[in-house]
């Protein structure tokens, strides 16, 4: 800082005894760039020297012009608080080292790009200082682009020190000194006394220190994008403040409801528990025990189910249209093990046409529900000591239609405190969801399956019910007619040949097409088999060994014409099978048809459905009232 006092003869011009020259020499020095806050000094003092003077010499050096210019982004931030303040200081620009000052055009351009970053600086600025109605340099500085700027040629011809001084140095700076005078002269200058400009300095300085934040950077670009990354950041803050104060309630309301969530979802476990291990395998051990009587009952609906001889007439039929020796084989020697699978068939057939099934299976599964609820609901009103107790009360009324497993009652009722009514809701919601998951279980499950796990077997009770004892003649394996199990005499309405029971002559090995009602008649016939110890006994004694059969004696009967041609259709089969030679079939029965064999079924059927047969069951006596041979 210089104080120069001013020559009488401009002293009138000047308006002013002394003048006042800050030099800011070393500004972005080398020395300084070394430190950490070189940047805030340099734009402190830049601030401080343009707030205190009249008119402010930027001096540009070509080398340096990158560091003035960032320094003026600074200075602009002065500027605008100078203006704040009611002061606009004059400005001009030195432009140093520029090899052609005549250059006219050239120093056009040169002016023109200067002012035009001295607008954008202006404008980052102004957005920074929330004054954005700053759009130019010319708004916060007196500046004239045409008058404002001087270009001073290097002092040196040359490279120095042999170089001689250059005399357009001299004549621009002493044009410059005419203009700065020039200016001074036609400016309204601030006439402040010393102590005047000693307060103001001092004031001018501690705003500076104030507002020393802006001064930290190296320029407003660099400032503004620090500014909207603390906005950013601050945005960030609150957001991540938010969640946490978010969380902290949660966690509090959480917190306080520990015990009330802990209770519910403890009697909601208990309830899930219950229905899962007690309720939900006794309903589907309900459903299987009541399915078996249900198909029982569907199956007796139809017609080939209605009667004994329906049911007969229904498998022979189906044996004559398969037309397969090993269905025939089977029937004849696994005779109880045929049927019933054939049977389990049809159950099979029956069920998989609708959902008759499934009906069954959700009238039983709605039918438990209702009798839990209902259990349930009687349990609420008795208001029980504890849980254990409620859950005794629900067991006890459920006991006559659903099996709880005691084990399962036993692991459930340990450690089990909780809340009875709210248990008793949560029971009734899980056993909704039970319904549904069992409904879906039945659906899902094949047929076969499902009867495999009932607990009454149709195959077998309709079989017994439609069959009776199952036992069939020791001499041509027809089966026994007489119905139900008890019995005293077994008895068929008409055998079969010989032949089918594996019987054939000790001689020829042929097989024999007579048949038993023939044969018991006969003085001369004999037989052996398993049950005689292979010793010879005459048919008409047949008694001794199978006391419990009764064969009508009639020589006039013959076997059925469906026997007859099932025994000329596979006779070579069942030689083979039964380690005999084929019989000698008569004449006649070769000429029956699939037809005829398929109508004395109808006939026999028939016949059987007229002829008066009663059984007295409490003598175990069978009367039979005779009729005259029917020739099928």
């Amino acid at each position: 800082m210089l104080l120069i006092r001013i020559n009488e003869d401009i002293k009138k011009e000047l308006k002013c005894d002394f003048m006042v020259i800050i030099d800011t020499e070393g500004l972005k020095s080398p020395e300084l760039a070394q430190l950490d806050n070189s940047h805030e000094h340099d734009n402190k003092l830049a601030t401080l020297v343009v707030g205190l003077s009249d008119v402010t010499i930027i001096n540009i050096a070509m080398e340096n012009s990158t560091e003035m210019k960032d320094i003026l982004q600074i200075v602009v931030h002065a500027f605008l608080r100078m203006k704040e303040a009611g002061k606009k200081p004059k400005c001009r620009f030195v432009h140093q080292n520029v090899s052609d000052v005549s250059a006219h055009e050239k120093n056009l351009r040169d002016r023109e790009l200067l002012m035009q970053q001295l607008n954008e600086m202006t404008q980052a600025a102004a957005k920074m200082e929330k004054k954005e109605e700053n759009k130019n340099f010319t708004d916060v500085m007196e500046y004239s682009p045409d008058t404002g700027n001087c270009y001073i040629p290097g002092l040196w011809n040359g490279n120095p020190p042999m170089a001689p001084v250059n005399a357009g140095y001299s004549e621009a700076v002493y044009e410059l000194k005419k203009n700065i005078i020039h200016v001074l002269g036609s400016y309204e200058s601030s006439a402040n006394d010393i102590l005047e400009f000693t307060e103001w300095m001092k004031s001018l300085w501690n705003a500076v220190n104030h507002e020393n934040f802006i001064f930290s950077f190296r320029n407003s670009l660099v400032a503004d994008a620090y500014m909207r990354l603390c906005t950013e950041f601050n945005k960030w803050e609150w957001e991540f403040r938010q969640l946490m104060y978010t969380w902290v309630t949660d966690a509090e309301t959480r917190i306080r409801n520990v015990d009330v969530f802990h209770d519910r979802d403890q009697c909601q476990k208990k309830a899930e528990e219950f229905t899962l291990c007690c309720l939900k395998p006794a309903v589907e051990d309900f459903v299987y025990r009541s399915l078996g009587p249900d198909i029982i009952g569907e199956m007796l609906n139809n017609e080939q189910f209605s009667t004994q001889m329906s049911f007969q007439y229904s498998v022979l039929l189906d044996l004559l249209r398969k037309d397969d020796f090993e269905n025939y084989l089977s029937y004849i020697c696994c005779y109880e093990v045929y049927v019933k699978n054939w049977i389990l068939d049809q159950i099979v057939e029956r069920f998989s046409e609708d959902s008759t099934m499934f009906e069954f299976e959700d009238r039983h599964v709605q039918s438990s529900i209702r009798i839990i609820n209902a259990a349930v609901n009687k349990a609420r009103t008795e208001k029980s000591g504890n849980l254990e107790s409620f859950v005794k009360n629900v067991c006890q009324e459920l006991g006559d239609k659903l099996v709880i497993s005691q084990d399962a009652l036993g692991a459930f009722m340990i450690l089990n405190n909780a809340d009875q009514e709210q248990f008793a809701h949560w029971l009734t919601e899980c056993v909704k969801d039970m319904a549904q998951v069992l409904q879906e279980k039945f659906n899902e499950t094949d047929i076969l399956m499902k009867l495999k796990g009932l607990r009454v077997k149709p195959q077998n009770e309709l079989f017994t019910k439609l069959i009776g004892c199952g036992k069939q003649c020791p001499f041509c394996k027809s089966p026994c007619e007489a119905g139900g199990q008890e019995h005293s005499e077994h008895f068929a309405s008409l055998h079969r040949s010989t032949a089918l029971g594996r019987y054939s002559c000790s001689v020829s090995k042929k097989l024999i097409t007579d048949i038993c009602s023939s044969l018991v008649i006969t003085p001369d016939r004999t037989f052996r088999c398993d049950a005689t110890n292979w010793e010879i006994y005459h048919y008409k004694d047949y008694k001794a060994i199978f006391p419990d059969w009764k064969i009508p004696p009639d020589g006039n009967l013959e076997a059925s014409d469906y026997w007859k041609y099932v025994l000329v259709k596979f006779n070579n089969e069942f030689a083979e099978a039964f380690n005999a030679e084929p019989a000698d079939i008569p004449v006649t029965w070769n000429k029956i048809t699939r037809q005829q064999a398929e109508e004395s079924l109808r006939v026999f059927q028939h016949q059987v459905r007229k002829t008066p047969r009663i059984v007295v069951t409490e003598v175990h006596t069978l009367i039979n009232i005779h009729y005259p041979p029917v020739n099928i």
